[in-house]
Order: C-alpha cells, then structure tokens, then sequence
C-alpha cells in the first residue's frame, strides 16, 4: 500500500482473509484496502467499482464489529464511508461510537470536531479540538481543523496564519490534508475542500467568498440506490450488536446546524437518526 500498489496489496489481503476469516486486524486491513480502492474509482469516474468496493469496504468494517465490538477502528472506516455516501449524520454516529471505546484516542475527536466544523457546530468543534490536544494529537493535524474552523467563521486572516504554521513546521501534513497531493498554501486548502464532495457542500458560503466553485455530489440512480441500501444495512447490524450495550449510546443529536446557511447535501432517508 505505501509503494501505491494497491491491487496487490488487496489481493494478498483478500487471501489472508481467507486463512484467517475470524482476525479483526485482518477485517480491518482489508477494509481499509477496499478503501483505497473505491475512493480512486469515484476520482475516476468508475461508478460500478465505486458502489462494489464500496460495499465491501463497509461489509469488512461491520464483520471487524461483530467480531469484536470493543474495536473503534471498524467504527471509523465507517464513519469514512458515510460521509462518501454523503451522510453526515451517520458518520458523526460511527465516530461518536469510536470515541466511547477508545475515549483516550485523538483520532475521533477531531473527526468529530471536523465534522461539527462543517454543520456550523463551532463551539462544539473546539471543544473536541481541546480533547483531541489533551489526547496528544499531533499540533499539525489540530491546526488544520482549527484552520478549517477560522474559515467557516469568516476568519480569513486567522485561517491563513494557522494554515501558514503548519505549511512551515509540517509541510508533509500540510501538502497532503484529506487526500491531496500538493498543498502549498491555504488557498490551495480552501480550493480542494471546495472540490472534494464532503467539504465543498458544507462550506458552500467560505467557498464562495473566496470565489471557489462548489463541488456538487452527482450519483447513478443505481449509486443512490446501493448507498441507501448500505446506510439501512449498517444501521440494523450496528443496533443489533450494541442492543444490549448500556454503556454505548447509538444515537447522536440531532445534526441541525444553528449556526450555518450552508446547505449540505440531503442524507440518505430511512436510516438510524444519525448523520456522517
């Protein structure tokens, strides 16, 4: 995976699920492949290999949970694949779910804070950014929410000068935040949000003030299909394995934002009351 070879790390995966069907890592690592797999062919335009990989990014994920649902990693793939599927509220649901069984990892709460950046949840975000930092997050990865939170507010010069911290002592982080290859500065920041179909809805008006063109989220009729199908799948199977959980509350808030005019794109219906 890291020389970029992904189809031979899926096959040689896939063969190791087979040796090993009962290993959550296993699960966990093969989703995490189909991951690769089908966020290339959506950036490719390959809507049938997206909606297969897709399917079995999040069947990997969910067996990883049944297998073991103390495990908050299968929680967030799943939370990465809804909010490719456009579904922000049960994203927000899968990585609230990661933050209860594992409440001393960054890594969710500043998903979750990026998340709340995006509803216009600001006050919220900050407090899980602050969570995410007491929880020894790396400073780069904190900053560029918070450099996403100035921006959605209309700070525009304190949304540069964080961004230009980061650019400075972590080039690295900077030059490759949420998928992207070569970001310099933070207008190349706000232009690949803009185009990335889980940030630009959201930040629809920080898009424009900085004259950036929104990408819109267009599927097959056939995608939107198997993506309702997936959302009502996860939800059944999550609910059935934490049914007698009391120690692991499912639902979340409702994801209304009271802060932003932006108009994200509308979730999936019939699904667990909960979004990305």
């Amino acid at each position: 995976m890291r020389e970029g070879k992904t189809e031979e790390a899926r096959t040689l995966m896939e063969a190791t699920a087979k040796e090993a069907p009962e290993n959550v890592n296993v699960r966990v690592g093969l989703a995490s492949v189909y991951f690769d797999v089908f966020a290339k062919a959506l950036a490719e335009k390959d809507e049938a290999k997206y909606r297969e990989y897709l399917a079995k990014c999040q069947e990997e994920a969910l067996k990883a949970v049944e297998l073991d649902p103390d495990d908050a990693r299968a929680h967030n793939l799943l939370g990465i694949v809804a909010i490719y599927r456009g579904d922000i509220d049960a994203s927000r649901q899968s990585f609230n779910i990661a933050r209860q069984l594992d409440p001393l990892s960054w890594v969710y709460y500043l998903n979750i804070a990026e998340l709340e950046v995006y509803m216009g949840k600001l006050s919220r975000a900050r407090r899980n950014i602050e969570l995410a930092r007491k929880f020894r997050a790396p400073p780069g990865d904190v900053e560029l929410v918070e450099t996403l939170a100035a921006w959605k507010r209309g700070d525009l010069v304190e949304a540069r000068d964080t961004f230009d911290d980061v650019a400075l002592l972590e080039p690295e982080r900077a030059r490759t935040w949420n998928g992207a290859t070569s970001i310099a500065t933070f207008d190349d920041m706000a232009a690949h949000c803009c185009q990335l179909e889980f940030c630009g809805p959201y930040m629809k008006n920080a898009c424009k003030r900085m004259d950036q063109e929104v990408a819109e989220r267009k599927r097959e009729i056939e995608t939107v299909r198997k993506e309702l199908e997936l959302e009502a799948e996860r939800s059944k199977r999550i609910q059935d394995v934490y049914r007698n959980r009391r120690d692991i509350e499912i639902l979340v808030e409702d994801a209304e934002s009271e802060a932003s005019k932006d108009k994200a794109p509308a979730a999936p219906k019939g699904k667990t009351p909960a979004k990305k």
